[in-house]
Formats: C-alpha cells, structure tokens, sequence
C-alpha cells in the first residue's frame, strides 16, 4: 500500500460528474477540467469512501460483495494527480457528486473566453429550426453551382496580381474573421450545453490554427458531444454557401463587382472549402476526427490507430510485435482497422493539398514577389514595396509554421 495510506486512513472524494459509457464511467472534475474513464466498481469504491468508509472497509467490502481481494492504493493516487481525491488523514465530509451529465461549471483559476454568453442564448443559435436553416442554406448553394459552375473557385482565385500586399492583408483579415467564426460556433455550441470552453493558438503540421478547448464535453452523455464537434465545419460550410449564393445572384442579376472584390470572394470561399477539406486529415484531431472517435467510442483512437500501424510494421520484418496491439480490446481493434484506411486516406489528402494548392500558390507569391524586389524600386516605388513585403510575409509565415511543426516532432522524439 502507499506509504501516505494505512487501512485506517479516510480520503477525501471531491465533488465529480459521471457519464456511463458502455462497461465504463466517465468521471469528471470541471473545476480542474480531468475526466477519467473507470469501471463502474471504481465509482463504487469512490461513494462508499466519500461516504466516510475506511480504505480497510472498503477492501473488506469488496470482498465481500466481489469475492476478490484488492489494493486500492493505486488507483486512489491515479486519482489524486487528476484532483478527484485528497489524502489529508482526517476524516472526509460526504460529498455530493454531481448528477449524470450536468452541464460543468467553469473552473477556478481557469479562464473561459465568452463566458457572458448566456445558455439559452446559446441554445436558440443551435436549436432544431436554426439547423435546418443552415442546411437549406448549403443546399440551395449546390443547387446554384449546378446553375452558375462559373462562381465555383479554384486555386488561381489566391493569387492576386496586383496590390498584392492590400488584397493579401484583406484576405488575411477576412480568413480572421472566419476562423473566429468557426471556434466561436464550438464555443456558443458547448454554451448552448453548459460547458465552458477557451480559445487558444496552436498548429496543425506547418500551418497555424486557432482552437477550442472543449475538455468538458467528456462530462455529458456521448450523443450530446456530437454538435459542439461538428459546429465549426458548419459554420465554415454555411458560410461558404452563403458567399456562393451571393455570387450566384450576382451572376443572375448581372451586377456589377470590382474585380479586386470578386475575386476576394472568391478567394475566402475557396479557403473555407480547403477548411473542410481539412477536416479529412484523418491522421490528426480534426473535428471529424473527433466526431469518428465518439460515435466509435474509442477514447484513444489515434494512439490505438498508431499502435496498430507500429504492430503491421514490426510483423512485416519479421519481428516479435511488442507494441500493445495485443491489449487493445477487440472491439476497438475492428474499430481501428476500419479507421486505418481514413488515417492513410488522411495523409494523401494532406500531401495533395500541399502539393497541388498550398505550395504551388507560394511558389507563384515568392516568384512574383522576387522579380519586383529584384528589379529594384526604379521609377514603381510603390510596386517595389508591395513585392518586397509580399516576399517576407510568405517567407515568414511559412518558417513559423514548420518551426513549430519540428519543434513538436523533435518533442515527441525526447519523449
């Protein structure tokens, strides 16, 4: 037994939410945003402790109602590193756990960005009626790119020739603004449920990303976690849709846009459908990724999904495994079979868009950007100064996504 404890020791429990999940239950503390996944007899364990039980009567109880003798030292300092209990010697108050699936309280010394927004507020923005409305929306936008295929955009709608600096910076601005858009949507989608959330900055291989914190989205039952995670992309697609169907009336109308305006349009819906496209990158924690992992009710999917890949390369030369593939359960070994293809699917999309889309318009921005710089200010100051800025912000930005990206992969590597 841990030294810290003795048969005659009492433990404080800390107020905790729990989820039943399968053979499993989902404990939860929102005040330190942990949430663990335990047998159903480890919740047991936890009442009659947080009840006032002696760690000795409690292994005496589970003898007599399991027949089996235990230890339950360890699993108490498991929990103690995740905040669920304290070991302070005296004897522990009864707790009141949460009920099943309570919307979790944001947690001290913790900060939540939007907190103001109020849950019902929430909820009107994600209820029944406002879902079909963003989906009628994405369908009347296929319809008219059926009628108008012109206002579909591809990749020459990024590179701008002309102004480049400008048209760069407004386009940067208005990729904020949806980028805001789509975190803001997880965000007011967890309100809607009573779960805090935070924004944050990180990165996705070489690119930067703004994301959400949605850890307590654990405390809720499985089904309700579905919308939080899918919001974003429907933000990203409902206002693609709209933009399209925007352009659509102004090819019907025959209005009448600056060129520099059209294609900024264009630009930003052609972006947000490489946002969804995104989300195909199966081998990361995309949104769909996410989504895959619940309704699949695998909680370690990827890492599963790696172990699986290591095991397949140890088999293929001629080595003994030894990867844990063995103890995965065998429901989630079917699970990550399946999930394999979408995770090597994943990373031929990702090498596509880089190859097709991302490297080719950087190649075109550099070169361009290069001729103007080179051919010095002359008598087109202002051109010069457009090339010149162009030709570092494309350098700078692209540097500071891979350092970050090998930065994580020299991190995992120390690990």
């Amino acid at each position: 037994m841990n030294q810290r404890l003795t048969p005659d020791s009492r433990v404080t429990v800390h107020p905790f939410t729990r989820v039943a999940e399968d053979d499993e239950v989902v404990i939860g503390r929102p005040e330190t945003q942990s949430f663990l996944a335990v047998p159903q007899i480890g919740v047991e364990v936890l009442d009659r402790l947080a009840a006032g039980s002696t760690i000795g009567d409690t292994e005496t109880w589970l003898v007599d109602e399991y027949g089996e003798a235990a230890d339950i030292a360890d699993f108490l300092v498991s929990l103690e590193k995740g905040g669920f209990v304290s070991f302070d010697g005296g004897a522990a108050a009864p707790t009141a756990p949460a009920a099943p699936g309570a919307p979790a309280a944001a947690p001290a010394g913790r900060r939540y960005h939007f907190q103001g927004i109020p849950t019902a507020w929430a909820g009107r923005i994600f209820c029944a009626p406002a879902l079909w409305t963003y989906l009628a929306v994405i369908f009347a936008a296929l319809a008219a790119t059926t009628v108008h295929p012109g206002i579909m955009p591809g990749r020459s709608s990024l590179v701008f020739r002309s102004e480049m600096t400008l048209s760069g910076l407004a386009l940067v601005a208005l990729l904020l603004l949806t980028v805001f858009l789509h975190e803001m949507a997880h965000l007011v989608a967890a309100r809607a449920l009573g779960v805090p959330a935070r924004l944050g900055v990180s990165h996705r291989l070489w690119f930067l990303v703004v994301e959400t914190d949605m850890t307590g989205l654990w405390g809720l039952p499985r089904e309700q976690r579905n919308l939080p995670i899918l919001a974003g992309p429907l933000a990203d697609a409902t206002m693609a849709s709209g933009i399209l169907l925007v352009l659509s009336a102004r090819q019907a109308m025959g209005w009448h846009w600056p060129a520099e305006v059209l294609q900024l349009a264009q630009a930003l819906v052609f972006l947000l459908i490489l946002r969804l496209v995104w989300q195909l990158f199966f081998f990361m924690r995309t949104d769909f990724y996410y989504l895959v992992a619940n309704v699949s009710r695998c909680k370690n999917l990827m890492q599963d999904t790696r172990t699986y890949f290591r095991h397949l390369w140890a088999r293929f030369r001629g080595r003994a495994p030894g990867s844990g593939w063995d103890g995965v359960p065998d429901r989630e070994q079917r699970v990550v079979r399946r999930y394999a293809l979408f995770w090597l699917g994943g990373r031929g999309v990702a090498v596509a868009m880089f190859a097709l889309v991302h490297l080719p318009v950087l190649v075109q921005y550099v070169a361009r950007s290069f001729q103007v710089v080179k051919a010095g200010p002359g008598g087109a100051p202002l051109a010069f100064a457009d090339g010149l800025v162009v030709f570092c912000i494309s350098i700078s930005t692209a540097a500071a996504g891979s350092v970050l990206w090998l930065r994580s992969i020299l991190k995992r590597e120390k690990v």
